[in-house]
């Protein structure tokens, strides 16, 4: 009896003193830094920054795209480029891309603040989940690998929007079908990629009378007529390409452009881009490279898993469990499957915080050798960099190339 008063006295003694060193600023400001030199990488390792270049490739080629042109899908971030006389040069896209990703780190913070603010010792856990945020394969460093590209724009409509449901503020749910809209206009794999979990989390606010029913019929109507718009008519005419063409390249479009191009993003059909997908889960590379990552993908998972008894959640409940996992249509429709594995990472971080705040998932849950392994594994993999996009950890094979490793 004594040694277990003993025992709890020290244990308090040490949690107490942790909680109130952890209450530091520094704290945060160590993984602000931290989540910034993996922004910065890169070029930390080339040893320059971005030139002031016009650059067109398969990132960055939606920069180029304006409605000045005619509608087309991609075509919101290059007109805004346009409308404000912006150059879409490696400069001026690293500098969006590194200014999105900043304010994604205090979104996610924000949102931490929100879901834990009724825990015991709210900063702890808020720093180690922001901790987990910061060093993951899935965030910064990929980030940074695949600057240019919409997904961490997407994100940051995402968040927006999540947060506004998190904070539930009923002046403030106007602005959801709009945002979805917006991503949709950004990318089209927003329809998989980040508006499942918003309307899922809608769904939810919606069975607990939290919000009224003309806010989720008008986010249906929003998601699914865009979606038709852009399939209708997102594609670019062949005249308008080869003024496209001429604005990048300053010569003519070239009779025979080759079969595979980054003109494709805007030009090939659904069919297309389903067969090619399909033919490169036919290499043996393809499945070589995805068994690397398998114990990243496994650990995850098991945390996601682990705290949550699915058969006893109520059916919104378990609509919002399983909306990270409907981004798996991209998996069929895009050779990018790190980057599909990317956002079901993060949105599975997502759902496990607004499980939390909604008392449905215990924090004790996580207890155990299997969640340690886990997260050893995880803590581990930030030590390969970014999870990449149509290759994994792609800085371990770009020294492998130049035989560092």
């Amino acid at each position: 009896m004594l040694k277990n008063k003993s025992t709890n006295f020290i244990k308090d003694k040490y949690v107490n003193k942790y909680i109130s060193a952890s209450n530091n600023i520094y704290f945060l400001t160590g993984l602000f830094v931290l989540f910034n030199l993996f922004l910065f990488a890169p070029h930390i390792i080339s040893m320059r920054l971005p030139a002031d270049d016009l650059v067109a490739n398969w990132q960055t080629l939606q920069y180029f795209f304006s409605y000045r042109l005619e509608f087309m899908k991609r075509g919101l971030i290059g007109t805004l480029f346009d409308i404000a006389n912006i150059q879409p040069t490696l400069r001026t896209i690293w500098i969006l891309s590194f200014l999105v990703s900043n304010i994604v780190f205090f979104l996610i913070y924000s949102y931490l603040r929100m879901a834990f603010k009724s825990l015991k010792s709210p900063f702890v856990w808020i720093f180690l989940f922001l901790f987990l945020f910061t060093i993951s394969p899935a965030t910064a460093w990929n980030f940074a690998y695949d600057e240019g590209r919409s997904d961490v724009i997407n994100l940051l409509i995402e968040l927006i929007a999540v947060s506004i449901i998190v904070l539930n503020d009923k002046k403030f749910y106007l602005l959801i079908p709009l945002l979805l809209i917006l991503g949709v206009l950004q990318h089209e794999a927003f329809i998989f990629m980040n508006a499942p979990l918003i309307m899922a989390l809608l769904f939810d606010r919606f069975i607990h009378k939290k919000i009224s029913t003309h806010i989720l019929i008008n986010s249906c109507v929003a998601i699914f007529g865009v979606s038709i718009v852009i399939a209708l008519y997102g594609s670019i005419s062949h005249i308008n390409l080869e003024s496209l063409y001429m604005l990048i390249y300053h010569e003519p479009l070239p009779i025979e452009m080759p079969t595979i191009n980054i003109f494709m993003v805007i030009t090939s059909s659904l069919s297309t881009n389903i067969l090619w997908t399909l033919e490169k889960y036919l290499t043996f590379d393809m499945w070589k490279n995805f068994m690397t990552v398998i114990p990243l993908f496994a650990s995850y998972l098991y945390l996601y898993m682990k705290p949550v008894k699915f058969l006893s959640l109520s059916i919104e409940k378990r609509i919002i469990f399983i909306s990270p996992l409907l981004t798996f249509p991209m998996f069929v429709l895009g050779v990018d499957i790190y980057r599909w594995f990317s956002i079901i990472l993060i949105n599975m971080f997502i759902v496990i915080v607004y499980f939390i705040d909604a008392k449905v998932i215990n924090l004790d849950k996580y207890k155990g050798q299997g969640v340690k392994n886990s997260l050893y594994i995880i803590i581990l993999s930030t030590f390969f960099g970014a999870l990449g996009s149509y290759t994994p950890f792609p800085y371990i094979h770009t020294m492998i190339d130049k035989g560092i490793l």
